[in-house]
């Protein structure tokens, strides 16, 4: 029965994609933009009950905001059992800061009643009342949480001056780090109320609260800011954090992440705002005022590149890397160095570029590696700036500029070089070395940049490329890489080989497909799609289930489709032209065109010669595609090679299937007419065509 509707459905190789957006110039790593007060609560707790709970139930425990049943008290319950009135006292009180927190919060979904303020008042001037008067008892194990919920207590009842003087009282005797730094934070803000700003905002660099250090300064930061600060603290601590946040502000306003984002231009805001920084940022490195002249030199020549003027940008960063800096700053300028010497170097083989470029991206490959991944990605994929740095010099201009001087081996190396280091260290991927890999998940080996190239690049340069990774050789430049990438020969052979195959060029297929492992097939999550039958028509059978008998041969699979496709193609191609017009070349040439769309991007054995497959494909992937084009040209001969019912009905239904799916006939309409007047032949009904919803709307439409 011909399938009346296309279900969008995905069976794929590939990862989730990620969207990356860089930030190039990097002083700081915002990793420490990271509050580990929590995770020391829980911790302490843990300790204090002998690690009786869990760390969800702990922490449950500690943000309980006014749930007072036993099951969501389970931490309280248990002192209660042990008889520790101190604790129980402590957590009881801490669950009533909790709740008076909660009912003044203030978000766009809700907004506090006159009610809520008042009782929340009240619990807070309970919490304060009750840690001071605790304080003035023996000293406990809980002595330095009881200053901490007493400075809470008096910060939030506006008793700033009693906060102040507990600060002045207990800032020495408080032993835990944690607990000594929450104390303080309140004790910032209070400098910020009094005038003490840069106090607190050495407070808040000192402890990577860079949240509460942004909140310092205006929401739009420009370099009149710069200006006032350094006239009054031309060493500020402050400085590299702002700088950064400004420069890749201004660098996503140039360069949206979003191309639906209209780019600024060259007399926007944004630049006008770049050449001010410029001016003001020679001025200090003039002034001999400030300790980090580097910082002031880097940022210049950032700012300089982001106005399109990357040779001054490069005079900048050379001077910045004679002077002394911290490893950070170093390593920001030598990236910031390499990624203007890739988009300005004007000639690509070049040996003394070609050991530049193994010397930068050895050391780029090493930092990245020994730096911690991202706090936000650590469950996902392996991510840091110096990945970034890597995915944006690599993608963006150097394989690009490599294929532009036809060295199609070495983009393929940089390709391999940045997605192993970057998106094939992911959870989902059976190669990952930097993130545990979860259960049960599918590698993202044919979902990369790399593999998009691959699979794209010339048949000669991917040849070139197996070459090097099957036997080693290569530029000293590529050598160097090599060992940087998945240099697995078994996975670009099968790669090549199924290239050949969309090709028809099935003898150099086997070649390359005989090289290929049986380990390698069997890692594939494609395998299960390999065990689908390619003689049976997708036109009659849409619902074709895997065959238990190919599953077994799943690893060879593409060999085996080349060598009969192979076979075919010549037999078809050796007949004579009387046979042409008999029932066995109709019935070869019907028998190849099911067999080409089975393998097609719309088949059931999609897999034979792709890597993922939708049951909605783009018109582009089928109305260009050449088994589809083959399987036309084939249905067509076998249809005037056979006039006998049997054969034109499914000749007919094939063609105007393959039409529907994208591949353009003229002649629809004519087919349709052909196979409508057909109802009623056996054939016909053989085939349920007398139920097919598609045949049925035609005909009562013309």
């Amino acid at each position: 029965m011909l399938i009346s509707a296309i279900v969008p459905v995905v069976a794929s190789a590939c990862g989730p994609e990620r969207i990356i957006s860089y930030n190039m110039f990097s002083v700081y790593n915002h990793n420490m933009d990271h509050d580990p007060s929590v995770a020391m609560n829980v911790r302490y707790w843990q300790n204090f009950t002998g690690k009786h709970f869990s760390d969800e139930q702990i922490l449950a425990q500690l943000e309980n905001a006014g749930d007072y049943s036993p099951k969501a008290n389970p931490l309280l319950e248990y002192m209660k059992q042990k008889r520790n009135n101190e604790a129980v006292e402590y957590l009881e009180k801490l669950r009533d800061m909790k709740l008076a927190a909660k009912l003044s919060e203030k978000n766009q979904w809700k907004y506090p009643s006159k009610e809520d303020l008042e009782k929340s008042k009240r619990l807070w001037a309970g919490v304060r009342d009750w840690a001071t008067e605790k304080l003035k008892g023996r000293r406990n194990p809980l002595q330095s949480r009881y200053v901490l919920m007493a400075m809470r207590g008096c910060f939030y009842t506006d008793e700033r001056n009693k906060m102040a003087d507990l600060w002045v009282r207990y800032d020495r005797a408080i032993r835990e780090a944690d607990i000594h730094r929450q104390c303080e934070g309140y004790m910032a803000n209070e400098w910020i109320r009094n005038g003490s700003v840069e106090k607190a905002r050495d407070f808040y660099v000192k402890h990577g609260r860079l949240t509460d250090l942004r909140a310092t300064f205006p929401q739009n930061v420009t370099t009149e800011t710069f200006k006032k600060l350094f006239a009054q603290y031309p060493n500020s601590n402050s400085f590299p954090f702002v700088i950064q946040d400004y420069l890749n502000g201004l660098d996503s306003d140039l360069n949206p992440r979003n191309p639906e984002d209209k780019k600024a231009g060259a007399d926007s805001a944004a630049t006008r705002e770049l050449r001010n920084f410029v001016t003001f940022a020679t001025a200090v490195v003039k002034s001999n005022q400030s300790k980090m002249p580097a910082l002031w030199l880097s940022a210049q020549g950032y700012a300089l590149y982001l106005m399109g003027m990357k040779k001054e940008a490069l005079e900048s960063y050379y001077a910045a890397q004679k002077l002394r800096s911290p490893q950070r700053m170093a390593y920001n300028v030598r990236s910031l160095v390499l990624q203007v010497r890739s988009e300005i170097e004007p000639d690509y083989k070049s040996p003394k570029w070609e050991k530049y470029l193994t010397k930068e991206l050895t050391w780029l490959h090493a930092t990245a590696t020994k730096e911690k991944c991202y706090r936000e990605t650590e469950h996902t994929h392996f991510r840091n700036h110096y990945t970034d740095v890597a995915e944006k010099i690599t993608r963006g201009t150097l394989v690009p500029r490599f294929l532009e001087a036809g060295q199609e081996v070495t983009a393929l190396l940089l390709s391999s070089y940045v997605d192993e280091l970057t998106t094939t260290q992911t959870v989902s991927n059976r190669r990952c070395t930097l993130v545990q890999r979860a259960p049960q998940a599918v590698n993202g080996d044919y979902g990369n940049s790399f593999f998009s190239l691959l699979d794209t690049i010339s048949s000669e340069g991917a040849i070139a490329y197996y070459g090097v990774v099957a036997k080693g050789g290569g530029t000293e430049f590529e050598k160097s890489l090599l060992p940087l990438t998945y240099a697995n020969a078994s996975y670009v052979a099968e790669a090549i080989g199924t290239k050949f195959m969309r090709q028809f060029k099935f003898e150099n297929a086997k070649n390359f497909l005989k090289e290929v492992d049986k380990e390698q097939t069997e890692s594939m999550n494609i395998k299960p799609y390999l065990a689908y039958s390619t003689n049976e028509a997708l036109w009659f059978n849409r619902n074709q289930k895997p065959d238990p008998k190919l599953q077994k041969k799943a690893a060879t699979a593409k060999l085996t489709f080349c060598k009969e496709m192979q076979k075919k193609e010549k037999k078809l191609e050796n007949m004579t032209r009387k046979n042409k017009s008999d029932a066995k070349y109709a019935a070869l040439a019907y028998e190849m065109a099911t067999a080409y769309t089975a393998a097609s991007p719309v088949g059931k054995a999609w897999a034979l010669t792709n890597y993922s497959w939708t049951s909605a494909p783009q018109p582009r992937q089928t109305a260009g595609n050449a088994y589809l084009k083959r399987a036309q040209q084939l249905l067509r001969a076998s249809f005037n090679a056979d006039k006998s019912d049997r054969n034109m009905v499914r000749c007919l239904a094939g063609l105007t299937t393959l039409s529907r799916m994208g591949v353009k006939d003229d002649e629809y309409a004519k087919m349709m007419d052909m196979l409508s007047r057909l109802s009623g032949t056996q054939a016909f009904e053989e085939h349920n065509l007398g139920r097919c919803d598609i045949i049925n709307d035609y005909r009562n439409s013309h």
